[in-house]
């Protein structure tokens, strides 16, 4: 480092202690906490991917740990790409068929599923936050 930036940073960190007065020479004070005192933050639920009993991609929504397990989609189709609405009402994903692929919408229970769009080429839907449209990549 050549003198200028050298000095530079000294002064710097000289008008910070000045400042703000925190060139102290006694020491932190720490306060013992028990560990049983401490908390964890309550799992999240997640919705995920993942085969069900016949091999085929469904959706499923549980706790970040995997417990809770529900599954919200059923059928021959793959579901994947899941994407939820960020007022939490709605979920967006790609069904996969011999046919091509579609974006569906259902509640975040799975419920009232409908077909949005069909094509060869969809992938990735992701909500805006308004949580009233939604948008997706379409490849080649």
């Amino acid at each position: 480092m050549d003198a200028k930036r050298w000095a530079l940073l000294l002064m710097s960190s000289l008008a910070f202690l000045v400042l703000t007065g925190t060139a102290s020479t006694e020491e932190p004070q720490a306060t013992p906490v028990s560990v049983e005192s401490i908390s964890e933050p309550p799992l999240r639920e997640v919705i995920v991917s993942h085969t069900d009993e016949n091999g085929v991609l469904q959706l499923y929504r549980m706790k970040e740990d995997g417990s809770g397990s529900r599954q919200l989609t059923k059928g021959n189709h793959h579901c994947v790409q899941p994407a939820c609405s960020a007022d939490g009402e709605k979920l967006v994903y790609v069904r996969r068929s011999e046919k091509g692929m579609a974006i569906w919408l259902c509640d975040t229970d799975g419920k009232n599923a409908k077909e949005l769009i069909r094509s060869q080429r969809i992938l990735v839907p992701s909500w805006l936050p308004d949580s009233k449209h939604i948008v997706w990549m379409s490849a080649g």
